[in-house]
């Protein structure tokens, strides 16, 4: 409220007519209008990127998702594949280690068993190559016994014969026959020599196993009872 007998405002610039206010105030309010339209496109724009900016945020969100699925399934399947292999290798680690155990233990066994077969074959050896050179001197010691008994046997022969030995014509004819050339007789003196020597021998044989039995020599009787007569081939 002003005070009384205030004077009015005047007003400044030119009075516009009511027409001409409302054409301008159409005119503001076209330009108000597309401004408003052109801003709302603009904003019809940005949402539209943004819409697009955020589906392309929800695709890369949605596989991320199913990627860190699929890497995580991945990740845990070979987490269980390599569990399940560890075991399995830890088995048969475990097996390995056991067998090799039973076969270190059955070689120690093995090798004490070979180097007890090697002594008691060793031993064995020993024994037999100490059995053998007692054989080989006993029957070293048997012929040499053997060869002195013959040799005292063929004295004592030799010596019986000496003395008893007839010098008839038989003996005559046996050391004719056996010095002489045979191919320098006669036929008829070669056999008559040969006759008269195999008669000899006959005797002589005769005699010699006489004088061995009364030589009482056991192991020559032995040698000589499977065989009583000595055999002289006739000759043609």
């Amino acid at each position: 409220m002003g005070k009384k007998g205030a004077k009015k405002q005047e007003t400044i610039g030119v009075t516009m007519k009511p027409e001409e206010l409302y054409d301008e105030l159409e005119n503001g309010v076209k330009s108000i209008e597309q401004e408003l339209e052109i801003r709302t496109r603009a904003a019809e724009d940005h949402t539209r990127i943004f819409q697009e900016y955020k589906r392309e945020v929800d695709n890369v969100d949605e596989t991320g998702r199913l990627n860190r699925m699929i890497t995580t399934s991945v990740v845990g399947d070979h987490a269980r594949r390599y569990k399940a292999t560890q075991d399995v290798l830890i088995q048969e680690i475990n097996s390995l280690e056991t067998n090799l155990a039973e076969l270190r233990e059955d070689r120690e066994i093995c090798v004490n068993e070979m180097e007890e077969m090697i002594r008691d074959k060793a031993k064995e050896y020993e024994l037999k190559e100490i059995k053998e050179q007692e054989a080989r001197d006993k029957v070293e010691q048997t012929a040499a016994e053997f060869i002195s008994m013959m040799e005292e046997l063929i004295t004592k022969l030799q010596n019986a014969i000496k003395a008893t030995l007839p010098e008839g014509e038989g003996y005559s004819s046996a050391i004719q026959l056996a010095t002489s050339d045979l191919s320098n007789l006669d036929e008829s003196d070669r056999r008559r020599l040969e006759r008269k020597a195999r008669d000899f021998s006959k005797e002589m044989q005769k005699e010699v196993l006489e004088k061995i039995r009364e030589l009482e020599t056991p192991a020559v009787s032995d040698l000589l009872s499977e065989d009583e007569s000595l055999a002289v081939p006739q000759s043609a």
